[in-house]
């Protein structure tokens, strides 16, 4: 159990958590389990502890706090166990800020019944995406758009409120300049300028904003949105009231297995909100590779492949 150590303020998440941390604790279900509970206490210390937590052989390691978190723990996993079959399972329980994942995934948003869900509920296999050597469970993004809304600061969404955040980096793109880019895909290529690429392995991101329509985790494919250049800010606006590019003319869509990017000039692509800097990358799905405990039918997954 992996538990980000700005995360417990969270109202009776430090009570419920040091209940849980006995040496054996019995589920609803009976079943009897061994906590090894952690908190970082630095930045990135979630991908380390969860690579030793993997490589010690661990059936299940729970995230407890954002996306950011998750994605140093899948990382981690990645990095400790290598082989398919020795990666534990992952249980997510979302006390982040945005927490896209969660929400998009139906996890529970109550503290107790995302922790029951975390130490009992099922595992079905869900796929990751990589860049370069970097995974990522949920989406990755980069471009103008991305860094005008990064570039804020973070006390302004709790100010203005989301639909007015995002207003605000919108309203920046025309002091901005787009990226040129040239993918490649397995079956198709374009070259342009763009204010946004997004890889989404799920669909949602950006704190709340649906911007791969009809991804799912487990459909062996990620998903392309890419955000022209020539869209001005009033063929934005759907993304501003209704929280989605689905609506929005001339957003680029393009499912794909394997992607060759390159761009003109070093940009940051954000992985589940973990930055890294690049210019060319190769992006690629990793079908199946990790077992991720979600609840019977959640909206991510194309069918309920319940892992035996």
């Amino acid at each position: 159990m992996i538990t980000h150590g700005r995360k417990l303020d969270t109202p009776g998440l430090r009570q419920k958590l040091e209940r849980l941390s006995r040496d054996r604790f019995s589920t609803a279900n009976d079943v009897e389990v061994d906590l090894d509970a952690r908190v970082t206490e630095a930045p990135h210390q979630a991908w380390g502890l969860a690579a030793q937590a993997a490589d010690r052989g661990v059936d299940r390691i729970l995230a407890i706090g954002g996306d950011g978190l998750v994605n140093e723990i899948v990382n981690g996993i990645l990095e400790g166990a290598p082989s398919r079959d020795e990666r534990p399972e992952l249980a997510v329980v979302p006390v982040g800020t945005a927490n896209d994942f969660a929400y998009a995934a139906d996890l529970p948003p109550e503290l107790g019944a995302a922790l029951a869900l975390a130490l009992a509920g099922p595992a079905r296999a869900v796929d990751l995406g990589r860049v370069n050597e970097r995974y990522f469970l949920n989406v990755a993004s980069g471009g103008p758009l991305s860094d005008a809304a990064a570039s804020m600061q973070p006390n302004l969404k709790g100010l203005l409120g989301e639909v007015s955040y995002i207003t605000a980096a919108l309203l920046k793109l025309p002091q901005s300049e787009a990226m040129s880019l040239r993918l490649r895909s397995e079956d198709w290529s374009w070259e342009g300028r763009a204010h946004a690429l997004i890889v989404g392995n799920g669909v949602r991101g950006g704190g709340g904003f649906e911007l791969c329509p009809g991804a799912l985790v487990n459909d062996g494919r990620l998903d392309l949105s890419i955000i022209p250049a020539e869209l001005d800010f009033s063929a934005m606006l759907p993304l501003v009231t209704d929280r989605s590019l689905e609506r929005i003319d001339g957003v680029i869509y393009r499912p794909f297995t394997e992607l060759e990017l390159e761009a003109d000039t070093d940009f940051t692509l954000n992985l589940d909100g973990e930055p890294t800097v690049l210019r060319r990358a190769h992006v690629e799905v990793l079908p199946r590779a990790i077992d991720l405990c979600l609840p019977h039918g959640s909206s991510v997954l194309q069918g309920p492949r319940l892992v035996a």
